[in-house]
């Protein structure tokens, strides 16, 4: 048996904390860039940014992806308004096309022009900070802005080929996550669905699960019919999180939701990353120092991409979840754009990703694709 089959082997507990709307590259695509895109470590090569990707604006010039740095003005706000999210505004940045025709390759060179068709008011539904121009959406965080999930990252376990599993926005994706199938609807205006979710599946087989909203009720209680009709004692807020860890009381399955205000920490554009950053160090550390650490898989990932720059296009190929017929006509045979997932604990991701663990970093915060998966888990 391998080392990454006994350490599997160990795991008694799952805990999965889902962000909001935010790209693989956004985040992470200069993880290893002082390393030219290699693990110094294992060696292993990683999908990030070179810096020399573009993006054309709407005369034709090209504009560079660039990093954010400590002085940027409002730089944990970036890119400083919501990206169009929905199914028409990921084709038009996977293929500069509203409707493209079926099987062209994606080109991702329509970000630029999508954010600035939402900065003249498509799609805006929220503030836009003062100074935002669509040249922002190319703008992207380094490892020494994100040092919580960055440091997890390189710590632990990242996969660079993990896509969200449909091109748009967050309720088909968390149905996914939760129930994989979103029964054929493509966008926010439904949020339940009649499907058995893995919640469900879990009672099914007597395995105990938690689903925990931040300082709120948990949204996700309301999405299927074996969440909404479950015990109140699968139910809490983060705070009986916190308690539930430090008792080695967690379940087999423990789902974390964000705070969703825009006062929030869900990191949805364009609300305060750093407070997301808070949430991920405040969830690590709940789990490393209670008993049940060494048991414990925990699951970072982000529910979509959300409009923001990324330069892997999606592969195709998928296999639909069900028969049902998707809406815009989407087949479900394409995942969407990649989101930041990364794994931690004292072992690696499933067998199909090729990562190695690392010992545990201690991780300082500084004051300041449900997916299916396709490709490698890189450290």
């Amino acid at each position: 048996m391998t080392a990454a089959a006994n350490s599997l082997g160990s795991v008694e507990h799952i805990v999965v904390l889902v962000l909001e709307n935010r790209s693989f590259d956004h985040m992470l695509g200069f993880l290893y860039a002082d390393s030219a895109n290699v693990s110094p470590l294992t060696k292993q090569p990683f999908e990030g940014l070179t810096g020399d990707e573009v993006n054309p604006d709407a005369s034709g010039a090209s504009i560079p992806v660039s990093a954010l740095t400590p002085g940027t003005a409002n730089v944990y706000f970036t890119p400083g308004a919501n990206p169009g999210e929905g199914f028409v505004a990921t084709n038009l940045q996977l293929f500069d096309e509203a409707r493209p025709p079926a099987r062209i390759p994606a080109t991702n060179r329509g970000f630029v022009t999508d954010f600035a068709a939402t900065l003249k008011g498509r799609d805006a539904h929220r503030p836009v900070i003062p100074g935002t121009t669509a040249s922002d959406i190319m703008r992207v965080f380094t490892p020494e802005l994100l040092p919580i999930l960055s440091g997890l990252a390189r710590g632990f376990a990242v996969c660079d080929h993990w896509f969200s599993s449909v091109p748009t926005e967050t309720f088909p994706n968390r149905a996914f996550l939760c129930a994989a199938t979103s029964q054929g609807h493509m966008d926010d205006s439904t949020s339940k669905y009649t499907s058995q979710s893995i919640f469900g599946l879990l009672s099914a087989h007597n395995l105990d699960w938690s689903i925990y909203g931040y300082n709120n009720p948990p949204l996700t209680r309301l999405n299927f019919p074996d969440t909404t009709n479950a015990p109140e004692s699968h139910f809490g807020v983060f705070q009986d999180f916190r308690a539930a860890a430090t008792a080695g009381s967690l379940g087999a399955y423990t789902f974390l939701e964000p705070s969703w205000g825009s006062s929030g920490n869900s990191q949805h554009p364009n609300y305060d990353v750093s407070l997301g950053e808070q949430l991920i160090h405040d969830v690590y550390y709940a789990l490393r120092n209670g008993p049940g650490w060494n048991q414990t898989l925990l699951i970072l990932t982000y529910d979509e991409h959300g409009g923001c720059y990324d330069h892997v296009p999606p592969p195709t190929g998928a296999v639909p979840p069900d028969n049902s017929a998707g809406e815009f006509g989407f087949d479900f045979t394409g995942l969407a754009f990649e989101c930041p997932p990364s794994s931690s604990r004292l072992s690696s991701p499933p067998a199909r990703y090729s990562a190695r663990p690392e010992p545990s970093p201690s991780i300082t915060l500084r004051s300041s694709r449900q997916s299916r998966p396709g490709g490698a888990c890189r450290r």
